[in-house]
């Protein structure tokens, strides 16, 4: 814990530290600042000394991006850019003197894009200016100074087009250069994608990889497999699990969220991949992972194929009806209700009379004292599907 203000006297270095922020992309990513940054992966359990200023100069904004990009500014006006993933933190602008009555601001737009924010006060007026900051051009210069090669020459995503809602794997595939935002995996339920790298020569092919990053594995499992595909490429088929730790819940209630960043070994600002309509530098690949029901679900009781009219007399079509001793399918389903699609329930679930009568027309609800008594207690059956299409 280290409080605000609080100072460490060394030899050469009097480190002082004045704020802190988690990083907006989901998980436990810590930033703390004074006259250096320092970076914690797991929320301050470990702390990485990620830039130091050269004095008197501190940091006195910071800001991040959920793409996993972060900016800061230092109390000389100097804008720096870096990214998770990296070590490398880069100059955006130079030291500035502002106008009087004029104060900067790094932030990020809604598209990700790093700009900067100028307010001004003349008098009793305040006006604001934005302005994109040219990172691209900044990073591209780093990485011809430096000669940084990135170790891949494309990247490609190959992943169901039912991202959001991932009760279908059989859906379409899509493939793209860049990941879903985020998915949502239903209680201890599986989704599996595929990344496919060109190396940057057939011989690096050998030493491509892929490193992991879980924010939180006590939610999430990952596994992974790595083989060499046609024209050396690299292909990593990637399964992430849910393992039950968010329980049965309602749609859209107590989701909890992981972030997993998935980072090419010796990956650097020279990688780019094609976002939207342009190349955009991208050192690191994130998605965010929900644990569980995902929101705008509805179980719904499919009428079409659960009616049954065995050896009932006078029988309605529009009723199911059977008798106790017969066998006769009962069938629900999940409806997206966005996409107002369907797809076939197929868990298991516990059947209550909650109502009852001598004839169609005497139906009626039962009290709390009827339906504990018409219902077994702790030998209720669990049902579920079978291979048949029967209740079981």
């Amino acid at each position: 814990m280290i409080p605000s203000g609080a100072s460490y006297s060394a030899p050469l270095l009097t480190l002082t530290l004045t704020d802190m922020s988690f990083h907006q992309s989901p998980g436990n990513d810590l930033f703390i600042w004074g006259n250096s940054l320092f970076y914690s992966p797991d929320g301050g359990a470990t702390m990485l000394v990620v830039y130091i200023l050269t004095a008197p100069a501190t940091i006195t904004y910071f800001t991040s991006s959920p793409d996993g990009t972060f900016a800061f500014l230092t109390s000389d006006n100097q804008e720096f850019f870096g990214n998770l993933g990296t070590k490398s933190i880069f100059p955006i602008t130079t030291t500035r003197t502002p106008s009087a009555g004029s104060v900067y601001f790094p932030y990020f737009d809604r598209s990700n894009t790093f700009k900067e924010l100028t307010l001004t006060q003349t008098g009793n007026t305040f006006t604001t200016s934005s302005t994109t900051l040219d990172v691209s051009s900044v990073l591209d210069y780093n990485q011809l100074k430096t000669s940084a090669t990135c170790p891949y020459s494309r990247m490609l995503f190959v992943y169901t087009s039912d991202a959001v809602t991932v009760q279908n794997q059989d859906s379409g595939l899509l493939v793209s250069e860049s990941l879903p935002n985020s998915i949502y995996l239903d209680y201890k339920k599986s989704y599996t994608f595929s990344v496919r790298m060109t190396p940057t020569t057939p011989a690096s092919s050998g030493t491509l990889q892929l490193g992991f990053y879980l924010s939180n594995n006590d939610a999430i499992g990952i596994s992974w497999t790595r083989n060499v595909v046609a024209n050396w490429e690299i292909q990593y088929d990637i399964t992430l699990t849910d393992l039950g730790a968010q329980g049965q819940t309602y749609p859209g209630t107590n989701l909890k969220g992981t972030a997993l960043r998935i980072t090419p070994i010796g990956s650097n600002f020279g990688c780019k991949n094609f976002v939207g309509r342009s190349w955009k530098t991208k050192v690191t690949q994130s998605i965010v992972v929900y644990s569980g029901c995902p929101p705008n679900q509805a179980m719904k009781f499919d009428w079409s194929s659960s009616t049954a009219t065995q050896s009932c007399p006078n029988a309605n079509s529009s009723l199911p009806c059977l008798f106790y001793d017969e066998v006769f399918p009962l069938k629900f389903s999940i409806l997206n209700q966005i996409t107002n699609t369907l797809s076939q329930y197929t868990g298991t679930y516990t059947l209550q009379v909650i109502g009852g009568g001598p004839s169609l027309t005497t139906i009626s609800n039962y009290t709390n004292t009827q339906i504990t008594s018409v219902n077994p207690g702790g030998n209720t059956l669990i049902w579920s599907d079978s291979s048949a299409n029967q209740i079981t």
